[in-house]
């Protein structure tokens, strides 16, 4: 859980105050990811959607205590490797929700290289 919160703390500036459901959101993403790929065990390289995903997930279904949050500050773009989304000048809920946008985004492509195939 610590990395979920340090996600949404470097991405809004949010301190999590509802631990049991970000537990149940991160068990529940890990869960889909194990069940879409029929493993048993979560490769490491997977750990990062599992994150990604239960921030985005978290963030949804806590939307209004997030954008009331007096101390909030949602970032105006995410640069991974060399791939960079600008949120451009817009509101920050505007913000908040591209950013949720871009939490959910489709992983299939990652996960594909661990799916196993049922006979």
């Amino acid at each position: 859980m610590d990395k979920v919160n340090e996600l949404l703390k470097s991405l809004i500036g949010y301190d999590v105050d509802d631990n049991t459901l970000l537990e149940f959101i991160f068990n529940s993403e890990k869960q889909h990811i194990l069940n879409n790929c029929n493993l048993d065990e979560l490769p490491s390289a997977l750990e990062y959607v599992v994150i990604e995903r239960t921030a985005g997930r978290y963030l949804e279904l806590k939307i209004k205590d997030v954008l009331s949050d007096e101390d909030l500050t949602v970032v105006k773009s995410i640069k991974e490797g060399d791939t960079e989304v600008q949120f451009g000048d817009v509101s920050a809920e505007v913000r908040l929700h591209r950013i949720i946008d871009s939490l959910l985004r489709d992983r299939g492509r990652d996960m594909a290289c661990y799916r196993k195939f049922k006979w």
